[in-house]
């Protein structure tokens, strides 16, 4: 029985470790799903000047006038097409890069929902294996319970500043911190 306990115990570290990493990557999924919301509304703009900049030289307009005059209107509207179609290509790869990132995002948040009993399974089987140990008056019990003490508000405490994160908020009494958002107006 004592084997098969210290082989749970070892899964159990595995798989909170896991949650653990799956935690910073959602987090950083949702700081590059930001970022890349950002360079899609800044490429989008893009490539609507860019087509404005064609409807000009296509319609009747001064711009259009003058480059006619000048002889070079074929080559003016030849060259903002081609700008055109590079913003397009831009904000298309920039929207086919956001929708990579959530999806990545909702699959690191569905594995983290999997595993989100892993801190309080581990828990549970540190918890035996100390009872077990003290139990047969072995002296590291002690020294797993205090570990136990110091680990268990660390993980509380962390769990909870990521709950803040998660809903827009800010840690450490708002003061700021790894988390904080930029604001979106």
């Amino acid at each position: 029985m004592n084997e098969e306990s210290e082989r749970w115990l070892a899964e159990a570290v595995d798989q909170l470790r896991e949650y653990e990493a799956v935690g910073r990557r959602t987090d950083d999924l949702r700081r590059r799903i930001d970022d890349a919301e950002r360079l899609l509304a800044e490429v989008g703009r893009e490539h609507v000047r860019q087509r404005g900049d064609v409807e000009r030289l296509e319609h009747r307009t001064a711009i259009r006038l003058l480059a006619s005059l000048r002889g070079t209107r074929q080559d003016d509207l030849a060259r903002e097409r081609a700008e055109a179609d590079r913003a397009g290509r831009r904000e298309e790869d920039a929207r086919a890069r956001l929708r990579t990132l959530r999806r990545e995002l909702q699959a690191a948040q569905v594995r983290r929902a999997e595993l989100a009993e892993a801190p309080r399974i581990h828990a549970a089987l540190l918890d035996e294996k100390e009872g077990r140990l003290r139990a047969g008056g072995d002296p590291r019990a002690a020294r797993l319970a205090a570990l136990a003490g110091l680990v268990l508000p660390l993980w509380v405490a962390r769990r909870t500043a990521a709950g803040r994160c998660a809903a827009g908020g800010q840690p450490r009494g708002g003061r700021g911190g790894p988390c904080r958002r930029p604001d979106r107006s």
